[in-house]
Order: C-alpha cells, then sequence, then structure tokens
C-alpha cells in the first residue's frame, strides 16, 4: 500500500500533506519552540531514507523542485535586508555603524576559523585548510533569518543588524566557496572581476530603474496577472544563470539578486513582491526544499561510525566558538546578555556548510567520515542553537529594546 507514494504524484501528495501540518504543529510545541523550518527537516529526515522511506526522494522532478525551491529561498532572504533601517543615523553622540561592527565581527570569525582549520589540518583531519576554514566561519541565513522573522525580530534594528551579518557571511563565504574551484584558473583578477561585476550589475539597474521606474509603475496591468512576482522571479533567473555559467553556485546568484531588489526597489514595490513571493515560496517551494533535503539525509549511516561519533561534538564546539567569541563585540551595542545568545544563534549551520562540504568531498580535501560528521554537525546545530535563542527572547522580549541600538548592558 505504501507503494502509491514511491512514484512521483505519490510522492507530491505526501509532501504536500505534511507541509500544510508541519506549521500547525509547529505553533502548537509551546514547550520546545522549534522553528517550522527546522520542524520540517526532521519531517524529511522521518520520512525519507533515514527511516520510513515512504517516498520517491531521489525522482528527477522532486530534485527540480527542490533547487527551485532553494532559489527561491536565498531570493526570499536576499529582499529581507532593509538599508533605511540598517543605515539610519543615532541621535545620540556615538554611534555604532552596523556595516563596520558586522565586519570587524565577522573578520574575527574568520580569523578564528582559519586558526581552528590550521590545527585540524595539523592533526591530519583534512587536507586543506582554506575551504574548512570558509566552512566552519559560513553561517546559515536559511535558518536564522525565519527564526527572526517568525517571531517578528527581522525588521527591528537589531534584526536587521543579524541580517546585514548573515548577509555579509552568506556573500563572502558562499564566493570563496565556489571561487575554490578557479584559484588554479585564472586567480586573484578573476575572482575581483567578478565582485566587480556585482557592484557594476547593481548600480545599473538601480540607474535604470529610477529612470523607467515611474513609467513601469503606471502601466495599467491587471492584479491578478501579478506582474511584480514576474519581474522578481526574472531577475532572480537572470542572476541565476550568470552565474551559472560563470561555473559559481546559482544559490549565491539567487541571494544576490534578492539583495539587489532589496536596493533598488521603493519600500511599497518592495512589500508587494515580497507579499508575492512569500505565498509562492514558504506556500510551495521553500517547504518542498526542506522536507526533500531532510529525507535525503541518512542518519542511521552516520552514526555507525566511532570516528563520526567522536568528530561531531569536537566540530560542534569549534563551529560554536567561532561565532560565540566574536559575538561579544555585540555586548556595547545590545547587551551582553543578548550578545551571547545572539553568538549561539549565528552559530546554526545547514545550508552553505552542506554546499562547502560537498565541494571539499568532491575534491578529496576531506573523507566521507569527515562530511558525515559535518553534516550531523550543522544539523544538530539548527535543531538546538535556534531553539536556545528563541527561548531567552521569549522569556526577555519585553525587557528588550530590540528596534535601540543602544540595548542596555544589564540585559
Amino acid at each position: 500500500m505504501l507503494l502509491i507514494f514511491h512514484n512521483i504524484y505519490g510522492s507530491m501528495l505526501l509532501l504536500c500533506i505534511f507541509a500544510l501540518f508541519t506549521p500547525v504543529l509547529s505553533a502548537k510545541m509551546k514547550l520546545f519552540k522549534i522553528p517550522t523550518l527546522i520542524l520540517e527537516i526532521i519531517v524529511g529526515i522521518i520520512l525519507g531514507k533515514s527511516f520510513l522511506d515512504l517516498f520517491a526522494s531521489q525522482h528527477e522532478q522532486l530534485r527540480y523542485l527542490s533547487e527551485i525551491g532553494v532559489l527561491f529561498f536565498m531570493l526570499v532572504l536576499g529582499l529581507e535586508i532593509n538599508p533605511d533601517i540598517i543605515f539610519r543615523k543615532s541621535n545620540g553622540p556615538k554611534t555604532t555603524n552596523p556595516l563596520v561592527l558586522v565586519l570587524i565581527i565577522f573578520v574575527s570569525s574568520l580569523v578564528i576559523s582559519f586558526a581552528f582549520g590550521y590545527i585540524l589540518y595539523h592533526f591530519g583531519i583534512i587536507k586543506n585548510i582554506y575551504i574548512i576554514s570558509v566552512i566552519i566561519a559560513a553561517t546559515a541565513p536559511g535558518i536564522v533569518i525565519p527564526v527572526l522573522k517568525e517571531n517578528n525580530i527581522s525588521d527591528t534594528f537589531y534584526g536587521q543588524t543579524i541580517v546585514l551579518y548573515m548577509t555579509i557571511s552568506e556573500v563572502i563565504c558562499l564566493f570563496l566557496i565556489s571561487s575554490y574551484s578557479h584559484l588554479s584558473l585564472m586567480g586573484l583578477v578573476y575572482n575581483i572581476l567578478i565582485v566587480l561585476g556585482i557592484f557594476v550589475t547593481v548600480k545599473v539597474f538601480k540607474t535604470v530603474k529610477d529612470k523607467v521606474g515611474d513609467r513601469y509603475t503606471t502601466l495599467k496591468v491587471n492584479s491578478f496577472f501579478n506582474l511584480e512576482s514576474r519581474f522578481a522571479l526574472a531577475i532572480m533567473f537572470i542572476f541565476a544563470t550568470i552565474f551559472y555559467m560563470l561555473n559559481y553556485d546559482v544559490v549565491l546568484g539567487a541571494y544576490l539578486a534578492g539583495i539587489t531588489l532589496a536596493i533598488v526597489l521603493k519600500k511599497s514595490e518592495k512589500e508587494v513582491i515580497h507579499k508575492q513571493l512569500d505565498t509562492i515560496g514558504f506556500g510551495f517551494f521553500i517547504p518542498l526544499f526542506f522536507i526533500i533535503t531532510g529525507s535525503n539525509l541518512n542518519i542511521p549511516a552516520v552514526f555507525s561510525s566511532w570516528n563520526v561519533i567522536v568528530l561531531i561534538p569536537c566540530l560542534f564546539g569549534l563551529m560554536f566558538l567561532a561565532k560565540f567569541i566574536p559575538a561579544f563585540l555585540f555586548t556595547k551595542v545590545f547587551g551582553k546578555k543578548l550578545a551571547m545568545h545572539t553568538g549561539s544563534l549565528l552559530a546554526a549551520q545547514f545550508s552553505l556548510l552542506l554546499i562547502g562540504s560537498a565541494i571539499a568531498l568532491e575534491n578529496h580535501i576531506i573523507d566521507e567520515t569527515f562530511y558525515s560528521a559535518l553534516v550531523v554537525t550543522a544539523l544538530i546545530s539548527s535543531l538546538v542553537l535556534p531553539v536556545i535563542f528563541l527561548k531567552f527572547i521569549n522569556k526577555n522580549k519585553q525587557k528588550l529594546n530590540l528596534d535601540s541600538p543602544a540595548v542596555s548592558t544589564s540585559m
């Protein structure tokens, strides 16, 4: 009877049913407040090859849907950035520029990660310091930003500062990971040209949009056709196609497309596009991506090796410290306790770690054992650390002024 789910339509039926009820289950779990997207990963693990193996998670059509889902997801995450909040000026005599602050924190995290990478290399666990260090420094905007958004934090000054950190970390780390294959081909000059090309593209896009934007908005198009979301999707696939042709990860292209739209669009235009994309993405494609991602993980096989079991707590500790230590620099702006819990939230890992570790495995930098340990460590961090952060926020939300860059250091 269960074989009915092993064709494309049966698999889609099962996926849609669980995508429907997972948010309801998440809302009901008051004691253990697990973010919806993380719960979807857990559902995927249970339904997939780790345990029940109920549906054809390797089906080609499902793989395409999952890939579109991650592009949708990164586009929506890119749209979360709000330049007006991030670059607003404080009335106080001493101002802390969020951009400068998060750059200092990210560089500190990267330096610590390279130190940890050297330790792993010294003991012969890895064969290359570069890519593993970038993986340790990476963050998980796909986990963190939805946690902020789901709890109405993303639009506050605090939330936007964290979004800015995630944006800088994601773009730089994705770029460094994707450019690994170019290091022996065209070298540093090629990568610098790509970065300059991105800035030029954004500038040209903004200039053209400012000149033709008024004429575009005066077009009388029936709202039934959702012209705004079609425009956003066209931009997403333009960026994704360019990055694919340049042999970079298309996820980076989709994320930069979202950031570009967030920068160049007016607030009213952005709100319309955001609402339409949320409906399409979180209503269908994004839940499928997370459930299918969970279904492809083989957890029992990972824990069959004692080497992996020993590596997991070590890796978890390194990833945690690489974010927790630099996060203390947030103390002056948000207070000591919030800074500490911010460090634990930023230590959550998932999507970028999966991408980086797959590249490392493909290039024989790590072996299957280390790869499995990385995947499980990422999963544990994405399950545990956001829950710890949310418990602190929910307990102290009335005491915290998350919309102010001058939170009391007592908190």
